[in-house]
């Protein structure tokens, strides 16, 4: 079984990249219309070649998470999230075995992995002068793993950079949820639930019998949004949480910090 990665970076040749794992080119099968497998694109989210992983990789989330970062490219993480089918079998997959019968276009590069250009920031659109810094895409993927185990102080609150890098995968995604259906209460009736888990609901009377209507019902002390006033500290502790979570990741410079730790490993 092979693992298919979409991207728009890929390799002048075939490529080891990690604990003798391959990336090899081949033709998207989301791409042919493979009625057996009932396989289709999400909604036009993909390109005509693809990535894969020789056997069973086992670090494939990982792998998403840096390649996603790296190439600036949310395709790669939302293709992962939504396609179906992620292992092929050999004999459903098309290889490309000369980079050169590739396609490429603006978009689309076939590159050195071992001079892997990285983007400076964060929006593609915005760099009409595209600069780049360039990295070993192994020895990169090999410091990606130890980010697991890193910790950083932006703005005296620790952070575990790994998991900043995924939370801004994810982030630059979130308008999927709401692709088709769209209505501007669910993102608040979202956070209110979330709030709600986070604060519990209001104590329950004692009493069986209710003051107010007379009937023997359970009921609360107070209404609930009584109860959300009487958590404003509370409210504060969550927003801190809220800060560290996101403010960080949108404030701390990944790439120079990265490019740094990579190129003195």
């Amino acid at each position: 079984m092979k693992y298919l990665i979409n991207t728009n970076y890929y390799p002048k040749k075939k490529f080891e990249f990690f604990n003798d794992y391959h990336f090899e080119i081949v033709i998207n099968p989301y791409s042919k219309n493979i009625q057996r497998n009932n396989l289709h694109h999400i909604n036009g989210q993909f390109w005509k070649y693809s990535l894969v992983i020789s056997d069973n990789f086992s670090l494939s989330n990982e792998l998403i998470q840096f390649h996603s970062f790296f190439t600036n490219n949310f395709n790669t993480y939302n293709y992962a999230e939504n396609c179906s089918t992620l292992f092929f079998d050999d004999n459903d997959l098309e290889f490309i075995h000369n980079s050169d019968q590739v396609q490429t276009h603006e978009s689309v590069s076939i590159v050195d992995f071992n001079e892997f250009p990285v983007l400076i920031g964060c929006n593609y659109a915005e760099n009409s002068n595209k600069e780049f810094n360039y990295i070993n895409y192994r020895k990169a993927f090999e410091v990606f793993l130890l980010l697991k185990d890193k910790i950083v102080n932006i703005f005296n609150v620790k952070i575990n950079l790994f998991e900043l890098i995924c939370l801004y995968n994810y982030a630059r995604n979130f308008d999927y949820v709401q692709r088709l259906y769209r209505n501007s209460n669910i993102p608040l009736s979202f956070f209110i639930t979330i709030v709600e888990s986070i604060i519990g609901k209001p104590e329950k009377c004692s009493s069986i019998l209710c003051e107010k209507c007379n009937n023997d019902i359970p009921h609360s002390k107070i209404s609930l949004e009584k109860h959300f006033k009487n958590y404003v500290e509370k409210f504060s502790d969550i927003r801190t949480i809220r800060h560290k979570t996101f403010h960080s990741g949108k404030l701390f410079d990944f790439e120079n910090y990265l490019i740094n730790l990579i190129n003195n490993k």
